[in-house]
């Protein structure tokens, strides 16, 4: 499930947590930003970040569908990270 969290980031819901607002998330989007990121997977539940929205991909530009394709055919995993910096 492509998600929305409450700082205008897009990822991908990869695990959950106890908080089903939390879950862990492969963020690869910034929107405010409106540009790619470095690929990281998060567990809100340790960042205290919740998801904002259901992001629909057929709602995106032509940028975003191009990364969210990109890491679709990626399988290399990712470093989980402690902290996000926001």
């Amino acid at each position: 499930t492509c998600v929305r969290l409450e700082n205008d980031m897009i990822g991908v819901v990869t695990g959950s947590t106890e908080n089903v607002l939390q879950p862990v998330v492969r963020l690869f989007y910034n929107d405010n930003k409106k540009s790619a990121m470095k690929v990281m997977e998060v567990d809100l539940s340790r960042e205290g970040i919740n998801v904002a929205n259901y992001e629909s991909p057929t709602n995106w530009d032509a940028d975003i569908i191009s990364v969210y394709r990109k890491l679709q055919s990626t399988l290399n995993p990712v470093q989980q990270v402690s902290s996000i910096g926001i």
